[in-house]
């Protein structure tokens, strides 16, 4: 069974519904700054269609969580998109030419790179725009609250992406709406299982880091 555009947008739009769900359930604001899982969500439709549905899903739930319950204006949307297409379309393409259980980890790890580095350039441009700060005040809060954020974000959403997207193609693939597949990741084997097991490993430690070692930087744009 091929896919087809009905099953694949139908695909599509089930996962952009779970990712703004996530999103608006399992957050937390401080100051400007929010920790959220719809980017984990999104990542498994950029690993089943490629980057190109990754950044339109991006585009589009940030869209509609920017008219729903978003209070950052257009600059607030313009920094969901890059950070959300930063962790999308890096797994999205790494997995698309390498199915395997090494391009799932390569496509994490891809994503939390691309992720600290493209929202490290929009810090230091854009959150000066909105937030009032000086963008030499934005500078010194690189090293100290803005970088491990996004660190910490990204390792979150890889390590939740690398925990669900075997579950969920699963579920897809029981319901007719995606086709078999010969993916190693989606064996069970002893590497799947470690696979899970450091994943989870990761989520937990960063977030008591971000809970312990960041929480006392949060305070510093709560103003």
């Amino acid at each position: 069974m091929k896919n087809n555009p009905t099953r694949k947008l139908t695909v599509l739009a089930m996962i952009c519904a779970l990712g703004f769900i996530a999103m608006f359930f399992f957050r937390f604001n401080v100051g400007f700054l929010t920790f959220d899982f719809k980017d984990a969500i999104l990542s498994v439709g950029a690993l089943i269609y490629g980057p190109v549905a990754g950044a339109i899903c991006s585009i589009l739930v940030a869209v509609v969580e920017s008219v729903t319950i978003g209070d950052t204006g257009p600059y607030g949307l313009i920094m969901d998109i890059l950070s959300s297409s930063a962790f999308l379309i890096p797994c999205g393409i790494v997995y698309k030419y390498k199915r395997s259980f090494s391009g799932a980890i390569i496509a994490a790890v891809s994503s939390v790179i691309a992720v600290v580095a493209v929202m490290a350039i929009a810090n230091v441009f854009i959150t000066p725009l909105y937030t009032g700060a000086s963008r030499s005040d934005v500078v010194g809060m690189l090293p100290t609250l803005l970088l491990p954020f996004n660190l910490s974000k990204g390792l979150m959403n890889a390590s939740v992406m690398l925990l669900i997207y075997k579950p969920v193609t699963n579920i897809l693939r029981k319901t007719s709406l995606l086709p078999p597949s010969n993916s190693t990741v989606d064996r069970k084997d002893k590497k799947s299982i470690i696979l899970a097991v450091s994943s989870l490993v990761v989520l937990v430690l960063t977030a008591i880091f971000v809970v312990v070692v960041m929480k006392g930087n949060f305070t510093l744009f709560d103003a």
